[in-house]
């Protein structure tokens, strides 16, 4: 991750800390698959299962997925990545048709 951002995340506490010690950013997970399953619920099931792999393949790789957070609208879902992990698993993740952004809460004033 650029050295720039990482300031910058830090200086929002936008990194957490994870169960191992380590540190973690949050980023949402979009599929830029076409969802063409009739109903709400049926692209439902099928973007949750898309993303259930998605956790067990890079799970390994410091990547960890809120399952319960799928917005069938968007086709995302919350996941946290270990901030060092955090390159190589979006790279591969992009190449996989994922879209990965970063998660920053911002007040509104």
């Amino acid at each position: 991750m650029d050295e720039h951002v990482l300031k910058k995340l830090r200086a929002v506490d936008a990194l957490q800390r994870l169960s191992d010690g380590s540190e973690g950013v949050r980023v949402s997970l979009q599929s830029m698959a076409p969802n063409t399953a009739g109903s709400r619920t049926e692209r439902y099931a099928t973007l949750r299962k898309e993303f259930a792999k998605l956790a067990d393949v890079f799970k390994s790789q410091g990547l960890f997925v809120d399952l319960a957070s799928i917005s069938t609208s968007a086709q995302t879902v919350d996941a946290v990545v270990q901030l060092q992990m955090y390159e190589n698993v979006k790279q591969k993740l992009e190449r996989a048709g994922i879209r990965v952004d970063l998660l920053i809460d911002r007040e509104v004033v």
